[in-house]
């Protein structure tokens, strides 16, 4: 949480908020507009609670909280890892939902285990090889 954008923001709760005057939505780079755009079209048809309950439900929020009540107030910050743990995992999902991803996979397998390779990987080895095909 960023506690200069949580005290502005808090004080509309569920209000709309302002609307940006255009002079400064000229401002913004188009990659940006299409960030969030796309973030608009995904998360704009939730309501701030029903917001509020997706973020504090996810493991990093949780782990700062250490135990905390729902309704205590915390400055115990997120931490950066647990914010790309999340995010892995959050990619991994959606990959996984892919009308393509069973058939892909399983045909990656089948070429991996009857092609026979000069380029065998090692047990230990295993974890550097299988981030080498995220990257």
């Amino acid at each position: 949480m960023c506690p200069r954008a949580y005290r502005f923001y808090s004080e509309f709760e569920a209000k709309q908020l302002p609307i940006p005057k255009k002079d400064f939505l000229s401002t913004i780079p188009d990659e940006k507009i299409e960030l969030l755009e796309e973030t608009w079209e995904y998360f704009g048809g939730y309501h701030a609670y029903g917001l509020s309950h997706m973020t504090h439900c996810e493991f990093p929020w949780q782990k700062a909280r250490k135990g905390l009540r729902s309704d205590a107030s915390s400055t115990e910050p997120i931490i950066l890892e647990d914010m790309k743990a999340l995010g892995k995992q959050k990619l991994d999902e959606i990959e996984r939902q892919h009308p393509a991803y069973e058939s892909v996979i399983s045909a990656v397998l089948e070429d991996a285990f009857t092609s026979p390779s000069s380029n065998l990987i090692g047990k230990a080895e295993v974890s550097d090889w299988l981030n080498s095909l995220l990257d």
